[in-house]
């Protein structure tokens, strides 16, 4: 599953937080980038936006846009680009902002020209803070190679799973591809991992991969590691490392949260502390999630994490947080525990979250199960702040089956798994929804997937999906394909030989 991530985990894109502040911090020299024009700012929010351009190090055809935010959760940034001709080019239509720096790929060859329009819009009503800037001042100001040092992992798509070989590389469990070519995770003891990895994000410049090994790099990590630039090094706390203390666990969530990384999964230890299946890492040390009346959660596993007006969401298979009831959902404020109203399948014994995500201002949950606060949603539901609704359209409510992973794409949300309808809909493992509306990518006899989608992630524009499939467009595109506008198509350079379960774009 693709939890950032962050996604989710896809999870989902923009959590290169260290890496990039970095970049800004380097680039810019304390001053911004660009002049800020506010447009209808709302009192007391304490809005700001500055941007830096980077160079899109893999493909001539594509820039980096680093934006630092520092205003309220909630808000989405679109992008686009105006000319001398009097057009103007979208490049972004909608992208969730967090709060801090945010990465976005851009459709932006080097050589182009013109003024670059960042508006920061809520859910309804004018902009909330517009900053415009010439490219070629932007470039100026923003110019710089990527050099060795500045992030842990070269940029890419960090593809990871069961497998032994990405491609013509031997790489086992998580490889890099750069558009063309693979490559591994391999430091002097040994390459990548023992096991499934599952969940990937970026933390104090290093790649962080979360999931069912013990060893990374020939080195005993228990579930979670980071990737240097040259070696895998655990997370060791005063008290331990790492978070397995058995076989069957397994980390399967990572969030930046409060300038903190929160690990999740299941799990009863992080770092020899009971934690109870969620746990934060400072860098440091390794702390627990608790109050108001009690540790973590009460039962496996939190299966992803995200940030939603300005607080961190689990989402997993419990029913209670903190000591509190909280049905397969709840909201970490960094203090206590809450609930989301009635939560995922109230008073049911099964069904659980697997994958949240934000669109349209609303909070997304999707997994295995029924019902949400006695809605009836079939495997997904959105939460507005105050109550939960189905996503339903002409051709039905909700999903056939699980969902395994989650995406924000061109203003959709793109939706994987084990389903293959939504309502009475033929979508076979991946599906679209406009707002309104379910939709499928293709129904042309032998374009669709032909079996589970675990992983769903925009990488420099284009949607990438992986999963356990082995087929589509009526020929073989094991396990990892992008969508090419028509159907789904192999990755150049070849893919990985098992399951992928989890894809961060970087």
């Amino acid at each position: 599953m693709s939890h950032r991530r962050g996604a989710t985990t896809r999870r989902r894109a923009a959590v290169l937080l260290a890496l990039a502040a970095t970049c800004l911090s380097a680039l810019v020299h304390g001053r911004a980038a660009g002049a800020q024009v506010p447009v209808a700012a709302r009192a007391g929010t304490g809005t700001g936006l500055t941007a830096t351009l980077l160079p899109g190090p893999e493909r001539a055809d594509r820039s980096r846009l680093a934006v630092d935010w520092t205003g309220d959760a909630g808000v989405h940034l679109r992008v686009s680009l105006a000319t001398t001709e009097r057009t103007s080019r979208l490049l972004v239509a909608d992208h969730a902002l967090s709060a801090g720096v945010n990465l976005l790929n851009l459709a932006l060859p080097a050589e182009a020209a013109g003024t670059l329009r960042m508006e920061v819009r809520g859910s309804s009503g004018p902009p909330l803070r517009i900053l415009t800037e010439d490219l070629a001042a932007l470039r100026a100001e923003s110019a710089f190679a990527w050099r060795s040092g500045v992030s842990a992992a070269l940029p890419g798509l960090m593809v990871g799973g069961s497998f032994d070989q990405a491609g013509a590389v031997s790489a086992n469990d998580v490889a890099r591809w750069d558009g063309g070519t693979w490559s591994a995770f391999a430091g002097p003891g040994g390459d990548g991992t023992d096991s499934q990895v599952s969940a990937m994000t970026v933390f104090n410049g290093d790649l962080i991969a979360g999931g069912a090994f013990v060893y990374a790099g020939g080195k005993l990590v228990r579930g979670i590691a980071r990737w240097d630039g040259t070696d895998w090094q655990p997370l060791t706390g005063s008290a331990g490392t790492g978070v397995m203390s058995y076989l069957l666990d397994f980390v399967s969530s990572l969030q930046v949260f409060n300038g903190s990384l929160i690990v999740g999964g299941q799990f009863l230890n992080a770092g020899g502390l009971p934690a109870n299946h969620i746990a934060r890492w400072d860098g440091t040390e390794w702390h627990t999630l608790t109050g108001p009346s009690g540790t973590g959660v009460d039962s496996a596993a939190v299966w992803d994490l995200t940030v939603h007006n300005g607080a961190l969401i689990a989402g997993g298979g419990f029913t209670e947080a903190g000591g509190l009831p909280a049905s397969r959902i709840a909201r970490w404020d960094g203090s206590s525990w809450s609930a989301l109203a009635g939560g995922i399948n109230p008073g049911e014994l099964n069904g659980s979250v697997t994958s949240l995500e934000n669109y349209n201002g609303d909070l997304v949950a999707a997994g295995s199960f029924d019902t949400a606060d006695g809605v009836q949603v079939n495997n997904i539901a959105r939460w507005n702040g105050n109550a939960w609704s189905a996503l339903t359209g002409p051709s039905g409510t909700g999903l056939s089956s699980s969902v395994r992973d989650m995406a924000v794409y061109q203003g959709t949300l793109v939706v994987g798994g084990e389903f293959t309808h939504a309502g009475p809909l033929a979508v076979n493992h991946v599906a679209r929804w406009n707002g309104s509306a379910w939709s499928a990518f293709t129904t042309a006899p032998g374009t669709t997937l032909n079996s589970t989608v675990y992983a769903v992630t925009v990488h420099y524009g284009e949607l990438v999906v992986g999963g356990g499939f082995t087929q589509a467009l009526g020929s073989p595109t094991d396990y990892l394909a992008r969508w090419t506008g028509t159907g789904w198509a192999s990755l150049p350079g070849g893919a990985p030989n098992g399951w992928v379960t989890e894809l961060f774009s970087l």
